[in-house]
């Protein structure tokens, strides 16, 4: 029990701390903070468990699919933004 929460609990971490940096980056890069960053990691959590709990996708094979909806889905926002 207290390994399975350790594991989580770090897991947990690691996510905040990739999130963090993502903004850290994109507001330094271009001085605007850019809000839509943490509604892609929503898409990106959302679409990782329903392929990894509801079509029961083996674990790399859903990240692997869950990364490149993502970056469908933030090329087709950027294609749209810049019209």
């Amino acid at each position: 029990m207290f390994l399975q929460l350790l594991i989580s609990g770090l897991t947990l971490g690691l996510v905040y701390a990739v999130v963090s940096l993502g903004f850290q980056v994109v507001a330094r890069g271009s001085d605007v903070f850019n809000f839509a960053h943490g509604e892609l990691v929503a898409i990106a959590t959302l679409t990782y468990f329903s392929l990894a709990v509801s079509y029961r996708i083996p674990a790399l094979i859903a990240v692997v699919l869950t990364v490149l909806a993502v970056t469908a889905v933030s090329r087709r926002r950027c294609a749209c933004a810049s019209r």
